[in-house]
């Protein structure tokens, strides 16, 4: 009985066991795979011709995120499908060709995953072509014997079926090729029929049964219209008078006719309009645009008018000053802002304008006395002994005495000049070099007056458009010798040494005991190389300051008068003077003086202008702010035949302590302009760290002295046969008038303007003219057309004025113009004189005209 209980037992488990292990297993089933989804199927048409071929795309998606592979055909096997490899490999795109066969038929797309499939079919209608040509491109509106281009439109089944081409017209003409064509209409209005006839290739349309004896024809009917054209009664108008203007031509087919006009008033009804013309000159052009059957077509008619007017013109012409102004620049400024460019001047300048207050008026013990030509050397001697006086400087007849004891200057300078063969005799008064605080150019300081890379007293001149446009002119001109009598040159400096003649330079500058030696007049200042700088300079082509001086024609000539402390005796002016006279010298520059008449010195000068054709240029001086109600033009430069100059700043305005007066003459920049200095000048207190220390910045008269003194070179190496009477009147002549007009005693005649001087350009020279600007749209080229006779100032009564007075009928948009050729080229071209008004001017008219540089 318990084996048998423990045998149930046994098969109990065994039971429990598989019926667990029945449990577990049952359930292995696999997930459930969902279908693929078909989203889109486009195809680019669904009715096709035998042959002809469509694109077709799909897009679906798989859910369980399987790779889908796409399937195209054709139920019936009708046509034929291509998949698109090349630009989808996957088979979503495809190309169905249609059979020749008419019919419906199914494309079927297939997309499947890995276990299951959909499918999506698009019906597609394959029908025969039955006609070969479908359209014909051309205008819609042709007018009488007008041609346009032709192009017959064919099906795509036939392109390659048709054998020939033939064009026939009732009216008009054609000549084609193939499928194209021009048509010529005929020279009337009419309906035309354009017929377009193709031959088929053999075999090659055998399934269209409409298509008969292997060709097909087809018939275009074109309206021809009448020629419309517009006629304009006047074409040429006085300002704001009236005109008619008719269209010819215009027929039943026209709706309506709009008109306009770009300038003045138009009114119109369909064929006939009325036009008024503004009251200023003016090119108009009229618009007409024609509409055709109710404005399905259009076409629009252009012509112009030209509105005219009697202009009556009078004014002055007058050059206008350089434009050598900067927005930046420095001003004139008053005593207190003289120095604003350095914050150290006290020990970074030297002042030369130590009062004579503050020293003698005269030369202790010494008397300068100008002999007779016929005393002769023993009568000299025998009278200086008489007075009990030593030689100390001589020049010819022209000699410095000194007296062992203390004399009276004043009186025994009288005393002698009683004695027969004593011409003068005077005490020797003191002259100062006349230049303002002297700055040595710095990084900072440089940009001061530098414009457009040219300086502003060059610009001031002119000088620019001679360096631009007059280097033919600057290399013919004679060699000048000039005398600088000052501190001396830089013997060294790279911009004076090979203009500086050595070998006739000469010094009269005592020594500390009273010797003098003639070969020592190289400049231990820096006055007088700043000096010749401005006049003879060789551009400084290294170092970028712009530094050049205004004659490349001239031989400067160092006569050392002037000591150290920026003194020298007047008796040395007279010595360099008579020295320059025996070696050929044509132009001097004194930039020193005083305060003293002295006529002696003046009847000396007179004589070196009138009898040696020696041009002295001397400084005005630099007291003009010291408010003592008196005009003081300093000597030298206040005497008759010595050009005085006084200084201008960059605004054009007399500087505040430039002298001024009646005696003064012309004028030139003098206010920080930049020039040469002594490169081995280390006086106490400059900065040996200055990165331009052969350069420097100056202000005063002794620097617009030189200036003028280079202007006198270029002239006369221009005309080296000027006396000084014509030098003078062509200074004058061609001088900017910067104050009253005419001379006057700040200005004197002004400032000298030296491409106009070289040039010889004068305001008769210019031609007044109506016209307009023209700018050729290709090239870009300018030129200026003539809408008038021409006419010179020359032949006004007053054109020596620069006044005109015309009267002109002119069209169209114009302008004043007024133009010197300078160039004589016959053309408005770089380097003439050109001004111009503002458009439409009438009545009376002033311009300025300024140097013409084509942008």
């Amino acid at each position: 009985m318990h084996r048998r209980r423990i045998v149930l037992n046994l098969l109990l488990t065994l039971f429990i066991l598989v019926l667990i292990t029945g449990c577990s297993g049952g359930g292995d089933e696999s997930p459930k795979n969902n279908k693929p989804i078909i989203d889109n199927v486009e195809v680019s048409k669904t009715d096709l011709y035998f042959g002809e071929s469509i694109n077709l795309s799909a897009s679906a998606r798989d859910v369980d995120q399987e790779m889908l592979t796409y399937s195209w055909v054709v139920n019936q096997g009708e046509g034929s499908i291509t998949t698109d490899i090349e630009n989808n490999s996957e088979g979503k795109k495809a190309i169905y060709t249609a059979p020749k066969v008419e019919g419906t038929f199914n494309i079927i797309l297939t997309v499947s995953d890995s276990k299951n499939t959909v499918r999506k079919s698009i019906t597609i209608n394959v029908s025969k072509p039955n006609t070969a040509i479908t359209s014909l491109d051309m205008k819609k509106l042709i007018f009488e014997n007008e041609s346009v281009d032709i192009i017959a439109n064919i099906h795509p089944y036939f392109k390659d079926k048709i054998q020939s081409y033939n064009w026939t017209s009732k009216e008009g003409n054609i000549n084609f090729d193939a499928n194209k064509g021009q048509y010529s209409a005929p020279n009337q209005a009419t309906t035309d029929t354009i017929t377009l006839t193709v031959t088929f290739k053999e075999g090659s349309v055998e399934e269209i049964e409409s298509i008969e004896n292997k060709s097909q024809s087809r018939d275009f009917e074109v309206k021809i219209e009448p020629i419309v054209e517009m006629f304009i009664d006047n074409r040429n108008l006085i300002a704001g008078n009236s005109t008619d203007i008719s269209l010819s031509g215009i027929t039943d087919t026209v709706t309506s006719v709009e008109w306009s006009a770009n300038k003045g008033d138009i009114i119109g009804d369909r064929g006939i309009a009325t036009y008024t013309s503004p009251s200023v000159p003016y090119l108009v052009e009229i618009n007409a645009k024609i509409n055709y059957y109710n404005g399905e077509f259009s076409r629009t008619l252009t012509d112009t008018i030209t509105v005219s007017q009697e202009v009556s013109l009078s004014g002055k012409l007058s050059f206008t000053p350089p434009n050598w102004l900067r927005e930046d620049a420095c001003d004139t400024g008053e005593p207190s802002e003289v120095n604003s460019n350095n914050s150290d001047t006290s020990t970074q300048s030297l002042n030369l304008n130590k009062s004579l207050t503050e020293t003698n008026k005269y030369k202790e013990n010494q008397i300068f006395i100008i002999f007779e030509d016929y005393a002769s050397n023993s009568e000299i001697i025998a009278l200086l002994n008489e007075y009990n006086l030593n030689i100390l400087k001589r020049s010819d007849n022209l000699i410095t005495s000194v007296s062992n004891v203390d004399i009276n200057e004043e009186i025994v300078a009288e005393q002698i000049s009683n004695e027969n063969i004593v011409a003068n005799a005077n005490p020797i008064s003191f002259a100062k070099a006349l230049s303002e605080p002297i700055y040595p150019i710095t990084n900072d300081n440089y940009d001061d007056y530098d414009v457009d890379g040219v300086l502003w007293h060059h610009r001031a001149l002119g000088m620019n458009y001679v360096w631009e446009y007059l280097e033919d002119t600057l290399d013919s001109l004679e060699t000048i010798k000039v005398a600088v009598l000052d501190t001396g040159i830089d013997l060294e400096h790279p911009l004076l040494k090979d203009r500086t003649l050595v070998s006739e330079g000469r010094n009269w500058v005592l020594e500390s005991d009273g010797s003098v030696d003639r070969s020592k007049f190289d400049d231990d200042h820096g006055h007088g190389s700043a000096v010749a700088g401005f006049i003879g300079a060789i551009a400084d082509s290294e170092d970028g300051t712009g530094v050049r001086g205004i004659a490349p024609n001239v031989e400067l000539v160092p006569l050392k008068i002037i000591n150290y402390g920026g003194y020298a005796g007047s008796d040395d002016i007279y010595l360099a003077m008579n020295y320059a006279k025996s070696i050929g010298v044509r132009v001097a520059n004194l930039s020193l003086g005083d305060n003293d008449f002295v006529e002696t010195a003046s009847n000396f000068f007179k004589d070196l202008a009138l009898n040696h054709n020696i041009i002295s240029v001397g400084a005005g001086g630099n007291e003009g702010f010291l408010d003592d109600g008196r005009e003081k033009v300093i000597y030298p430069a206040g005497y008759d035949y010595v050009l005085g100059v006084g200084n201008i700043g960059l605004d054009g305005e007399r500087y505040y302590t430039s002298n001024y007066g009646e005696n003064l003459d012309f004028v030139a920049g003098g206010t920080f302009v930049a020039s040469t200095w002594n490169t081995d000048n280390c006086y106490e207190g400059r900065n040996p760290d200055y990165w331009l220390s052969k350069y420097t910045k100056d202000t005063g008269t002794s620097f617009s002295s030189p200036i003028i003194a280079g202007v006198v070179s270029l002239l006369l190496g221009q005309h080296p046969e000027y006396t000084f009477d014509e030098v003078y009147e062509t200074l004058k002549k061609y001088s900017i008038d910067l104050g009253d007009e005419g001379k006057d005693i700040y200005y004197g005649w002004g400032l000298p303007n030296v491409y106009r001087m070289l040039t010889e350009t004068t305001i008769d020279k210019a031609t007044v003219f109506l016209g307009k600007k023209v700018i050729d749209e290709d090239t870009e080229e300018i030129t200026y057309q003539r809408l008038s006779q021409e006419y010179p100032l020359s032949e006004f009564i007053n054109g020596e004025n620069g006044e005109f007075e015309f009267a002109e009928i002119v069209g169209g948009v114009y302008k004043l113009y007024a133009w010197i050729d300078v160039n004589e080229d016959g053309i408005i071209s770089n380097g003439d004189y050109l001004g111009a008004s503002e458009k439409f001017a009438t009545g009376e008219v002033n311009l300025d005209l300024s140097v013409y540089e084509e942008d």
